[in-house]
């Protein structure tokens, strides 16, 4: 349910920002690639991302198999954009919510102006990004991006402080249930073993008590995330109606 919730809310993003009406400027002109670099025993299994670790179709990241054992890494930080620059047409990207390192092959994009960072990476996070990316991709077996191609991307300038708010809360929440699920899944991961030895008895637990629990955790969640009473009044029959989130 979190991944779901989380893809809608970033989908909901992509839209608002896609429809911003603002004088179009190239990628340039809004965010800089970070070429800061450290060495690679600075990475990390928690922080660190490799283009394996990336997920394909906007999906994020999960932990990566292996750390890198010579060399320097990029140095990224919470509100950076990374998109694997190996076989764009993956459509690996992920919205920084730490600090850490990640690989060569992953290239790092910082807002100019940091409250943008949500606004650029929800234009990034579109088809269309990635599609433009492709049409300057060097190399047929394994293409790559090209880095200046790449800053030439038209945005929208100057998007609204409605867009920005508005981006800047659904991301948050995505992040904070990213960030739940993934604490959820390590619980899961230590009891599970003890709950098929015998080791946790789990006979005696009241089962009407418990769903009783369960749904009122859904209600909750259902609150935080519901649709926007005005959602019928959009832009475009192609535009989903933005969220209305709780505060």
């Amino acid at each position: 349910m979190h991944s779901e919730v989380n893809g809608y809310l970033e989908e909901q993003c992509e839209a608002v920002a896609n429809h911003e009406k603002g004088l179009a400027v190239e990628l340039s002109s809004l965010c800089d690639l970070v070429k800061e670099k450290a060495d690679y025993n600075e990475a990390d299994f928690d922080t660190y991302v490799s283009t394996e670790s990336l997920l394909p179709g906007k999906k994020g990241r999960q932990a990566p198999s292996s750390l890198p054992q010579t060399g320097k890494v990029t140095v990224y930080k919470a509100g950076d954009i990374l998109v694997s620059n190996i076989r764009p047409y993956f459509k690996k990207i992920w919205y920084a919510d730490r600090t850490g390192t990640c690989s060569g092959d992953v290239l790092v994009f910082r807002a100019k102006q940091p409250e943008q960072s949500g606004y650029l990476y929800s234009c990034m996070r579109s088809d269309a990004f990635f599609d433009y990316v492709m049409k300057g991709a060097k190399g047929t077996k394994m293409p790559r991006g090209d880095k200046k191609q790449m800053l030439t991307y038209k945005v929208a300038s100057n998007p609204s402080g409605a867009t920005v708010d508005f981006i800047e809360s659904a991301l948050s929440q995505a992040s904070s249930s990213s960030k739940e699920n993934h604490r959820l899944a390590a619980l899961r991961d230590n009891l599970l073993p003890k709950l098929m030895s015998g080791e946790i008895d789990v006979s005696k637990v009241d089962l009407k008590q418990l769903n009783s629990h369960l749904a009122k955790s859904l209600r909750q969640l259902g609150r935080h995330v519901s649709p926007h009473k005005n959602g019928a009044a959009r832009a475009s029959a192609n535009c989903p109606a933005p969220l209305a989130i709780a505060s």
